[in-house]
């Protein structure tokens, strides 16, 4: 029997904060290019992950970038906003999983700044996700489309036969571990207290941190949260950011403010030895961590 791949189209326009630059940067660095790349996988399933300036239409892009990828041969099973991946490392692992189930074997990264470029890169079955030994292949221009289309014919690459989805349908609803929502803020500011900073600048730390008058210490993130509470710690605060929509499904946060589609973050407080959840957002959505931290500070006084 033979094994199914899968492609993850991976689909960025323009990219509004120093995490997106960061994120993008890594699916660029390597450029071997494996010019028999579309002979082996087009026609495979396909997912596709999206990210783009929140100015524009959401649905109308995803629309026409699902329509311009069935015509080309991409069977496009699902589609994801890359900032939601990104979300924790919970979250990446739940995906990967996901892909792993489903058997992917391909990844394609799509991005828009001043012009747009595609990288089409080979899955690697982890978080890291590209296999950079194997190549890929990509492309540069406005009609960036028209391009792969001109490449398949010069190659006599030969589209595949499937039935593909009629419409994009979008994974916002990720399946994690869950947790108790904890409603009144505990009492922390007596007890040792890590911070856990993902994507954030030495500055952005330092700032943080001059607000607590606690015993506070930076730390990196652990599954096994036994490490915090042995070396005594006993709260954890974390940010996470993804969209509205997909932090309010996966966090069950129905009172989260702002537009399904916009990006935020949100601050969580968690006991490491209950691993109980205190949630905290601003009622105007934020992504500026320092801003959000000062708005916590405040319901602790």
């Amino acid at each position: 029997m033979f094994k199914k791949a899968t492609i993850i189209f991976l689909f960025v326009t323009l990219k509004v904060s120093a995490q997106n630059n960061d994120l993008g940067l890594v699916f660029f660095k390597n450029n071997k290019e494996n010019k028999s790349f579309f002979k082996e996988n087009l026609g495979k399933k396909t997912i596709v992950f999206f990210s783009f300036d929140e100015k524009n239409n959401q649905t109308k892009i995803i629309n026409n970038t699902h329509t311009n990828l069935t015509e080309l041969g991409f069977d496009v099973i699902n589609y994801i906003n890359l900032v939601d991946f990104y979300i924790s490392q919970e979250v990446q692992r739940q995906l990967v999983e996901y892909f792993n189930l489903r058997e992917v074997e391909v990844l394609v990264f799509y991005q828009k700044e001043k012009e747009i470029k595609i990288r089409f890169c080979y899955y690697n079955n982890k978080i890291t996700l590209v296999d950079d030994i194997k190549g890929g292949y990509s492309f540069f221009g406005e009609d960036i489309f028209y391009e792969i289309k001109k490449h398949l014919l010069s190659t006599n690459t030969k589209q595949r036969t499937f039935l593909f989805s009629p419409g994009p349908e979008i994974i916002y609803d990720i399946d994690i571990k869950k947790r108790t929502r904890i409603k009144n803020l505990p009492k922390f500011k007596k007890q040792e207290l890590g911070m856990v900073f993902e994507n954030a600048t030495e500055e952005t730390k330092k700032q943080i941190l001059s607000l607590f008058n606690t015993n506070t210490i930076e730390v990196e993130e652990k599954e096994d949260y036994r490490f915090y509470f042995s070396n005594g710690i006993n709260y954890i605060i974390k940010f996470l950011t993804g969209t509205t929509k997909a932090l309010k499904k996966i966090y069950n946060l129905k009172e989260l403010k702002g537009e399904d589609y916009k990006k935020q973050t949100i601050l969580v407080l968690e006991n490491t030895i209950s691993q109980n959840r205190y949630y905290h957002f601003n009622k105007t959505p934020t992504t500026n961590k320092v801003d959000l931290t000062k708005t916590f500070i405040k319901h602790t006084q």
